[in-house]
């Protein structure tokens, strides 16, 4: 759970990519729109042949050490991964081999360890 204050809260609503057009920003939007479309969108779906490009792309998140804030926020990819860990493990595809739900939740929670974190030390001016 993330705690918010009046100004963390109004930060956020005011990012969106109209004004963050960083290459960053439309990386992890790209990331979060494969893992929609393949996990969550029932009229595309993923078939087999694309298991081990959708695990190419969770290993590339895994790796990837620039992560802002604003990215994860603006990209919403955190809301489509706590969706992917909340399927029933039998509707995903690959879940046995590839282990996508679990991957998710643990890149989860470290995005909401971060957060909070940041959400602390701009509520009490800690540095970190």
């Amino acid at each position: 759970m993330i705690l918010r204050n009046r100004a963390a809260t109004q930060a956020i609503e005011e990012i969106s990519f109209s004004e963050d057009p960083d290459a960053e920003a439309y990386r992890v939007r790209w990331w979060r729109h494969k893992i929609q479309k393949a996990f969550l969108s029932p009229e595309h779906g993923i078939t087999e042949e694309a298991l081990p490009e959708m695990d190419t792309i969770f290993t590339t998140i895994e790796e990837y050490d620039g992560m802002t804030t604003r990215s994860l926020i603006a990209s919403k990819i955190g809301v489509v991964l706590r969706h992917l860990v909340k399927l029933d493990p039998d509707k995903v595809p690959g879940n046995a081999t590839y282990r996508f739900q679990e991957r998710a939740r643990v890149l989860r929670e470290q995005w909401v360890a971060v957060l909070e974190l940041e959400a602390f030390a701009k509520e009490y001016w800690v540095f970190v």
